[in-house]
């Protein structure tokens, strides 16, 4: 008796950043945030990663547009605010 078995896996790779409290920023002096020689760094960092869907605390799940958004916006407060 002969069974013919069709066996089909689909397997998608979804590339997950964690970023947990990073974009936060550590307290400085009583209040919290980063300087600007940190924050630029670490904003160019995580757009150099290859994800797909980034999880910050907090807040809901990003995609790329999204992260890029909230980092941008961030990066023009770093802008004005200064030190």
């Amino acid at each position: 008796m002969k069974k013919d078995f069709l066996i089909l896996l689909h397997m998608r790779i979804v590339l997950i950043l964690f970023l947990g409290d990073c974009i936060y920023g550590g307290m400085y002096k009583g209040v919290y945030g980063y300087t600007r020689e940190k924050l630029f760094p670490m904003i160019d960092e995580i757009f150099d990663c290859d994800a797909d869907h980034y999880i910050v605390s907090h807040e809901n799940i990003f995609d790329k547009e999204g992260i890029t958004d909230l980092l941008n916006q961030l990066k023009t407060a770093g802008e004005v605010v200064g030190k």
